[in-house]
């Protein structure tokens, strides 16, 4: 028969035992889900591109928050659905528009909530100054942000060119 000092003995080490675990770092109870969140992500990235590509402003619209800010090259700021849904109608009513780009990195925060995309683009349109058709490529920055029914919208999508070198540096 076991003795009381050694029950007392495996009690207190079980006590302790469940103790330090309990206070102790937590099991991860769930899966890192960034790689599936970062794969939801560039199928909606995918999804604008087939409506930038369509040329359908109703469509283009869906990929962005009610409140998103809109920032490309060569126009100001739109900010909020209405202003996004009238500069991409703009865009897109012109013959010589043209859009590519090339998403190059996604990364999703460990919360799930948001994440951002990095892309090299190229965009061909006349803007308000020009008479003629403008190419300019160069970086963009999108901020994902996950919405209440599991989607992904952009929060902010914003485009900055990468003018070729001027001569003035190679004198």
């Amino acid at each position: 028969m076991p003795s009381l000092r050694r029950l007392i003995g495996l009690a207190s080490c079980a006590g302790t035992l469940m103790a330090a675990t309990a206070c102790g770092p937590k099991a991860v109870s769930h899966v890192d889900e960034r790689a599936v969140e970062e794969s939801l992500i560039r199928s909606a990235d995918q999804s604008c591109q087939r409506a930038a590509q369509s040329k359908t402003a109703e469509r283009m619209i869906n990929c962005y928050t009610q409140n998103a800010l809109w920032i490309i090259p060569h126009m100001p700021p739109a900010k909020g659905h209405d202003a996004i849904l009238t500069a991409w109608r703009d865009l897109f009513l012109q013959s010589s528009f043209a859009l590519t780009w090339r998403t190059t990195e996604i990364i999703a925060a460990h919360s799930g909530e948001i994440g951002y995309s990095l892309c090299t683009y190229r965009l061909t349109a006349r803007f308000k100054n020009s008479k003629q058709p403008i190419t300019d490529q160069g970086d963009g920055l999108a901020v994902w942000k996950r919405q209440p029914d599991g989607k992904w919208k952009m929060a902010a999508d914003v485009l900055s060119s990468n003018p070729p070198a001027s001569n003035a540096s190679t004198r």
